[in-house]
């Protein structure tokens, strides 16, 4: 194996396993990386940049607005997210939602045509 720019031995002695820039602790034994060995990791956020509390996006310092959702930097102010299962419930409220009634429909939400109920007949 060829030893790159960034690589870094495991402190661990009895380990000394050679692990890639992109790791943050050894994969062999899981002793975390040593401080004093420069770390590509953090180049990604430079000082001023700012992460905006409305979408998540990472922006650069030198803009005053999100590039994502649009909201100033200025009116950061945390918003409640209501999403289950990794998403965004994207609605403000939840009871915001439009109740829908699918009785009066002549198809089912596969697609096949529904009988008449016999509540319609009397």
């Amino acid at each position: 194996m060829e030893r790159r720019e960034g690589d870094w031995f495991c402190p661990d002695t009895s380990c000394g396993n050679l692990n890639f820039s992109k790791r943050t602790k050894c994969n062999i034994c899981g002793k975390l990386r040593p401080t004093n060995q420069s770390s590509n990791l953090a180049t990604t956020q430079k000082q001023g940049d700012w992460t905006c509390n409305k979408c998540g996006n990472l922006n650069w310092a030198r803009r005053t607005h999100c590039n994502i959702c649009n909201i100033s930097k200025t009116s950061q102010e945390p918003e409640d997210r209501l999403g289950r299962g990794g998403g965004y419930f994207d609605l403000f409220d939840p009871k915001d939602r439009k109740e829908h009634d699918s009785e009066d429909e002549e198809y089912d939400e596969f697609g096949r045509k529904k009988k008449k109920s016999l509540k319609n007949k009397n």
